[in-house]
C-alpha cells in the first residue's frame, strides 16, 4: 500500500546557511505522519519529535524536515538535486510503510549530532593544521562533510588516538566521517 504518491516543489529560495546551496519546500499529496515512528526507527541521521510531528533526516550535507503534509530542505545543490532527494523521501517512506508490519516503532526523541558533541572531543590548540582558523571551525566543516578528521594533524599524535577513535565512532555513527 502506497502512503505517499507525490512530492511536489513548490518554491525554491536562496539558503540562508549557504549561498551556494537552494532551500526549497514541498508539498506533499498525502499526509504521513504515520510512518514517522517507523522511520524513526529504521532511518539513520534522524532527528523525530513525536509531539510536534516532525522529522529532520541529514542526508550527507543536507538537511531534510519532513512534516505531515510538506517537506523543507536546506543546502540543496540544485533543483534537479531536490528532485532527487523528494524521490528518495517518496521511496523510503512508501517502503517503510509497506514494511511497517516487521518495525517496533520508536517514539524516543533522537538527535543528530551538534557542533559541542564534536568539539568535546578535539585538542581544542586552534593550530590551524586542518585548513581553518580555529578547532570550533573545524568542527563545522567536519558536521558540513567539508572535512575530515584526518585533516586535523593533532590527532594522529599517541596522546589523542583514543580521542581519534572516539570521534571516528561519533561521526561514522552520524553517517559524516569522510569527504
Amino acid at each position: 500500500m502506497t502512503l505517499l504518491n507525490n512530492c511536489d516543489i513548490t518554491q525554491i529560495m536562496e539558503c540562508i546557511a549557504d549561498a551556494t546551496k537552494m532551500r526549497v519546500i514541498a508539498s506533499l499529496s498525502d499526509p504521513i505522519d504515520e510512518v514517522f515512528p517507523y522511520l524513526n526507527a529504521t532511518v539513520s541521521n534522524i532527528t523525530y519529535n513525536h509531539n510536534a510531528k516532525v522529522l529532520v533526516i541529514k542526508k550527507q550535507h543536507r538537511l531534510i524536515t519532513i512534516y505531515s503534509e510538506m517537506v523543507t530542505m536546506a543546502k540543496i545543490d540544485d533543483e534537479e538535486d531536490a528532485k532527487r532527494i523528494l524521490n528518495w523521501v517518496r521511496e523510503i517512506v512508501n517502503s517503510t510503510w509497506e514494511r511497517r508490519n516487521e518495525i517496533v516503532p520508536s517514539y524516543e526523541t533522537q538527535r543528530l549530532l551538534s557542533p559541542v558533541d564534536i568539539y568535546g572531543l578535539l585538542p581544542k590548540t586552534n593550530c590551524k593544521q586542518c585548513g581553518e582558523t580555529t578547532c570550533y571551525a573545524f568542527t563545522c566543516a567536519l558536521l558540513a562533510g567539508t572535512r575530515n578528521i584526518d585533516q586535523c594533524a593533532l590527532l594522529d599524535s599517541p596522546e589523542h588516538a583514543e580521542t581519534k577513535d572516539r570521534l571516528w565512532s561519533a561521526l561514522i555513527a552520524d553517517d559524516i566521517a569522510q569527504v
